[in-house]
Order: structure tokens, then C-alpha cells, then sequence
């Protein structure tokens, strides 16, 4: 059977450098160097330093990026919230919005979008549409306090009840 030169080869972030015997030495993209078998670089199973694990392990633990103290953030518990009212149909409210055709900005499905739009939800505020016949985007929403958001309960003249 040939052998492979896995010297100069490339998989994933490594590249190989030296080989010795089963093993072979790799440089990461990261700039990293480790020993590392031969046949699990080739067949595609080793394919960094360990630094892509590392960061594919963050990033599934890190939903959103935005938490303050053990838990989500305010800001981030209201993007959910508004989420949840007006795309999941066994929400409790989802009948009084999504259910009424509520929808939201799609680019604010990225939460990082609705951060940049909207700031960070100030203290003792609520997220609240201006016209409450029209979805969630930029131009229709703002923060406000909930005697407020109260008062804004627009007639919804297709189901002739408050929105």
C-alpha cells in the first residue's frame, strides 16, 4: 500500500509539517503546532489545534451574546417575547398578534439588528408598537412605561376589538 504525504496537505486549519512514524506534526491557522495520527488528519477527523472545538463549544453555549449577571439580559427577554407572540402559534398571546398578522422586521431576526435599532431596553420600559394595527420594526416601535403601553391599544377594525 503507498503511503500519503500528508506534508503541505491541508485540512480544516491544519497544515502538515513534519511526519514521524503514525504521526504528524500540523500547524493551525491559529499558529499553533501539534502532534497529531496520521490517519485521523487524512480521513478529515482532526482538524485544528483544538481551537474550533473550543469555539464551536462558546458558541453553542452562547445563544445570543447577551447576558447580564447568571441570565438573559431585559433586552434580550423582550426580543423573545416579541419573537414568541408573533411566530409561535402555542404561545399564550400569539392569537392577539401573530394570529392577527403582527409580524416582525425580518432582519430583526438577528438579535445583534434589533440591539442596533432599538438600544438596550431602559429601565422599567416595555417595547411598544405606534401603530398596533402594524408589525415590530424600527419605524413602528419604541420603549415605553407600561401606563403607557396601556394607553396604546389601537381598535382593530377587522376584528372589531382592541389590539
Amino acid at each position: 500500500m503507498r503511503r500519503i504525504n500528508t506534508v503541505g496537505m491541508r485540512k480544516g486549519r491544519l497544515v502538515g509539517v513534519e511526519e514521524s512514524g503514525k504521526y504528524l506534526l500540523a500547524e493551525c491557522d491559529c499558529g499553533e503546532c501539534k502532534w497529531v495520527l496520521r490517519s485521523n488528519f487524512i480521513a478529515g477527523y482532526t482538524q485544528s489545534c483544538g481551537c474550533l472545538r473550543n469555539e464551536r463549544i462558546i458558541e453553542a453555549c452562547q445563544t445570543h451574546g447577551h447576558k447580564t449577571g447568571k441570565g438573559a439580559s431585559p433586552t434580550y427577554i423582550c426580543w423573545r417575547a416579541m419573537w414568541n407572540r408573533c411566530s409561535n402559534k402555542s404561545y399564550w398571546a400569539y392569537n392577539r398578534y401573530g394570529g392577527r398578522g403582527i409580524s416582525v422586521d425580518p432582519r430583526w431576526k438577528d438579535f445583534s439588528a434589533f440591539l442596533e435599532d432599538m438600544g438596550e431596553r431602559p429601565p422599567n420600559k416595555e417595547l411598544d408598537r405606534i401603530d398596533n394595527n402594524a408589525g415590530y420594526s424600527k419605524n413602528n416601535c419604541r420603549w415605553v412605561g407600561h401606563a403607557d403601553n396601556c394607553r396604546n391599544r389601537g381598535y382593530d377594525t377587522e376584528t372589531k376589538k382592541l389590539g
